[in-house]
């Protein structure tokens, strides 16, 4: 238990404030801690990480972290924050520690007037019986892997990725090993990896599934069986199973060193509550033994991200599923991992109108768009290029030109294309007719800019509505959960019908609609690097660095997480990434909104036209020089 430390002196005669984060007090519990007549009132945080900061802001009085936990928070708040109270558990109350890890070997082994270090060399070929990786226990990589690091310090290999050399050097030290569980995130490169270094599954009671008979107490029994029945000659594991299962005359514990190390890699954002968010992301996945290690900086600029992106000073990036299109068209990326989005958090797009008086729509059929004009968030965004996509399958606009501006400038009397003008948001500017034409209704009343910012009145999706309520259009194209309301005021959704995808207007007035009637229902977001960089070694341990943070840092079941990778951070949402994710999927994805995404850039794709950039807020992640954009459209 902790206190902030200028409310020590109070809490000890009057307990005040109670932060409890969501994970591990229920908000019924709550509620029974704040009955009658006690003195604790009770404060619901997203974890630990907002109730540290809740006691450092004086907001709470107290809470409970875990070893885990108080350390990560030390780094932020060395001297706000104290220590009051140790809980122990009820059958553990004599115990001084959580848990202690040893190595233990036989004692014919090693001779008493050996010094540590000889000793640890002469495990050199012995064997190695590790209890293994599983999402059920609570001790993480750095545990884990604590003994075999500090007994073999890695040895850098050539073109290989980080797992592979971690592999290697357990090979090379030990010769033959179990070492059961996931090596990998991914379960293809896991298998590949078994299947290449059988040698540490050798000693496994199953060595094609790499598994020991007795998985009980997380591996512990089956790696001290396996020490046991003399397979290896050394095994790790916890020492109070260690003490109840092998008499103590037989073993000798070898003492352990800590373990420091890896390569560091950038991770950037926008603001402060963006950077303390990344900074606690970096400093949990460090302590998680997750590699490389996160750094977090700023940058200026979206664009400036981009470019270095493209002259190789970074890697990859998370983006809003809006901006997809221009990632692809503009700067050549591709997919590297997918964030799977909730089910009710899908990014769906809408053609919308306005309900006239009577029954006379002037637009009931995409074929009424001809000399008509539109409203659109953003040129090359989400919304443009699904309806890019319905036009050409509704045969309004061309199929085979990938030259789009053209091909809607031809179908729309004018329109308003926020960017279109922008030399940031093309890399070929559009022609000069066509540009004017496509921002004409943007320059409605007393907005005159048609530029790729809220200097803009109609920009963004609350902006294609604005300029549809105002008249500057008679159609807007935008995403759902973006338009609910406008300049503080709730829409009248009563006033406006969807144009469903088939041509036909929506049976009834409102944007509730299904995803047949949608112009596209897609992902929320992804992340994206060079497409030249998808076959090499480097994507490949940043993918595995991700899926690893979202093991400890995600949705697992059961987890307790330090800090929410995915969830709101002190109050705020779609911090490093959007709230809509509940995790990472793999670019082979074959759920139905990846494929409904992917299907939005099937022409693009064939399409070598490279004329668009894009303007957004960002918020970037570093993992082995790796930047995450988060660019939320909402406006």
């Amino acid at each position: 238990m902790v206190s902030n430390e200028r409310h020590y002196q109070k809490l000890i005669n009057l307990i005040d404030k109670f932060c409890a984060p969501l994970d591990t007090v229920s908000e019924s519990a709550c509620y029974s801690l704040q009955r009658g007549d006690s003195e604790v009132s009770c404060l619901q945080v997203q974890d630990n990480a907002e109730c540290a900061i809740r006691l450092a802001e004086g907001q709470a009085d107290f809470g409970v972290f875990n070893a885990e936990e108080l350390l990560l928070t030390h780094q932020f708040y060395s001297s706000h924050i104290q220590p009051i109270l140790q809980l122990r558990h009820k059958d553990r109350q004599e115990e001084e520690f959580e848990f202690q890890t040893v190595a233990v070997v036989p004692v014919d082994l090693t001779q008493q007037n050996i010094l540590p270090g000889e000793r640890l060399k002469n495990l050199k070929d012995s064997g190695f019986c590790h209890p293994g990786f599983s999402q059920s226990q609570w001790w993480n990589d750095y545990i884990l892997k604590n003994f075999e690091n500090s007994v073999n310090p890695l040895q850098c290999q050539d073109d290989v990725t980080a797992i592979e050399n971690e592999i290697i050097n357990l090979k090379n030290f030990f010769g033959k090993a179990c070492r059961p569980g996931e090596w990998a995130a991914d379960s293809a490169v896991d298998q590949e990896l078994k299947k290449k270094y059988p040698e540490l599954c050798a000693l496994c009671d199953n060595e094609v599934t790499c598994s020991y008979d007795n998985m009980d107490h997380h591996g512990h029994i089956g790696a001290l069986q396996c020490l046991a029945r003399g397979k290896g000659k050394v095994a790790y594991a916890a020492l109070n199973y260690v003490q109840n299962y092998l008499k103590v005359s037989e073993i000798l514990y070898l003492h352990l060193r800590t373990f420091s190390g890896g390569s560091c890699a950038q991770l950037r954002r926008t603001d402060d509550l963006e950077t303390n968010k990344c900074k606690w992301v970096a400093k949990a996945a460090k302590a998680l033994g997750v590699a490389p290690s996160i750094s977090c900086m700023k940058s200026n600029s979206t664009f400036q991200c981009f470019r270095d992106i493209q002259e190789n000073r970074t890697d990859i990036m998370v983006i809003d599923s809006n901006y997809g299109y221009l990632a692809r068209t503009v700067y050549d990326m591709s997919t590297v991992l997918y964030s799977e989005t909730d089910n009710d958090k899908n990014s769906v797009t809408l053609a919308v109108v306005r309900e006239p008086r009577g029954d006379d729509y002037p637009i009931k059929s995409f074929h009424d768009l001809k000399d008509k004009t539109a409203c659109f968030p953003e040129y090359g965004g989400l919304t443009w290029l699904s309806f890019i996509n319905t036009a050409r399958t509704n045969d309004i606009i061309s199929s085979k030109s990938c030259d789009y501006p053209s091909l809607v400038s031809d179908l729309l009397s004018g329109a308003c294309t926020p960017g279109i003008e922008d030399s940031d948001h093309s890399s070929t500017a559009v022609p000069s007719d066509i540009a004017s034409k496509l921002c004409s209704a943007c320059r409605h009343q007393n907005n005159t800019s048609c530029a790729g910012n809220e200097t803009n009145h109609y920009y963004g999706d609350r902006g294609a509505m604005r300029c549809l309520i105002e008249g500057a259009g008679d159609i807007a194209f935008v995403e759902k959960a973006n338009i609910l309301y406008v300049d503080y005021f709730a829409i009248d959704s009563n006033m406006y019908r969807v144009l469903c995808k088939n041509g036909s207007l929506a049976q009834n007035p409102g944007f509730t609609v299904d995803e047949f009637c949608a112009l596209s229902v897609t992902i929320d977001s992804e992340i994206v690097g060079r497409r030249k960089d998808s076959v090499q070694i480097s994507r490949t341990d940043t993918i595995l660095a991700l899926l690893k943070m979202e093991d400890w840092l995600g949705y697992r079941v059961k987890a307790r997480r330090p800090i929410h990778m995915f969830g709101p951070f002190n109050d705020t949402r779609d911090l490093l990434f959007k709230d809509s994710s509940s995790g990472l999927v793999s670019s082979s994805s074959m759920k139905k909104t990846v494929l409904a995404y992917k299907e939005l850039f099937s022409h693009v794709e064939e399409c070598s036209n490279d004329s668009f950039a894009v303007t957004a807020n960002f918020i970037f992640v570093g993992l082995v020089a790796l930047y995450h954009l988060l660019s939320s459209h909402v406006r």
